[in-house]
This record gives structure tokens, C-alpha cells and sequence, in this order.
């Protein structure tokens, strides 16, 4: 129950928040995110609710790391602390979906291990 609830609170605050970020990412953006989460979901049974948060954290993460590298160029200390911050915030909302072992053996099946 707790899991479905913070799913349901992270899905209304994305949706509020990703209506101005969709404008920013482009077709092979979005393409590849969304051939990346239909992978997944396949492969880890997830429901379309699921899937769906999923996407929408994966836009958050590129347009968070296209912003740190704006502002900060890429490769220095402060980019790579932004894309820290922001990699350690998707993963503790994508690891509240799914497990780390669900990943890493979706990650496995993917390079053909």
C-alpha cells in the first residue's frame, strides 16, 4: 500500500512538473526513453502506471543533467555534483518501483549476458 501510494504522489508531481519540461527535450529524446521503459516493462512485468513514472523520472534526469550542463559545463566539479545529485534523486524514486536486482538483471539481459 505504501508502495502504490508514493507511486501515486511521485505520478502528480511529475505530471504537474513535466508539462514544462516535455517542450524541452527533443524526438530522439523522447524516442529513446521510451523504447528504454518499454524494454523494461516487458522485461519486469511493470504495470502501465508503473511504466509511466518510470518515463517521466528518465525526462526529469536528462533535462536535469542538460541544465547542470548549461550552467556549469561539462566535466567540472560542479556538473558532476549536479549529475550526482540529480542521478541519487531518480534513483531513490525509480528504486521505490523497482528493485536494484530487478535492474541489474534487466541491465544483464540487455547486453546479452
Amino acid at each position: 500500500m505504501k508502495r502504490f501510494l508514493l507511486s501515486i504522489i511521485t505520478i502528480f508531481s511529475i505530471i504537474s512538473a513535466s508539462s514544462s519540461f516535455a517542450a524541452e527535450l527533443n524526438e530522439k529524446d523522447i524516442k529513446r526513453i521510451e523504447n528504454e521503459v518499454s524494454s523494461m516493462k516487458n522485461f519486469m512485468n511493470l504495470s502501465p502506471a508503473e511504466a509511466k513514472t518510470i518515463t517521466e523520472l528518465k525526462k526529469e534526469l536528462t533535462l536535469s543533467n542538460r541544465e547542470a550542463v548549461a550552467k556549469h559545463g561539462r566535466g567540472t566539479s560542479e556538473f558532476k555534483q549536479a549529475r550526482k545529485t540529480a542521478m541519487k534523486n531518480y534513483q531513490g524514486e525509480l528504486f521505490q518501483i523497482i528493485t536494484k536486482q530487478e535492474i541489474k538483471e534487466w541491465r544483464q539481459a540487455k547486453a546479452g549476458k
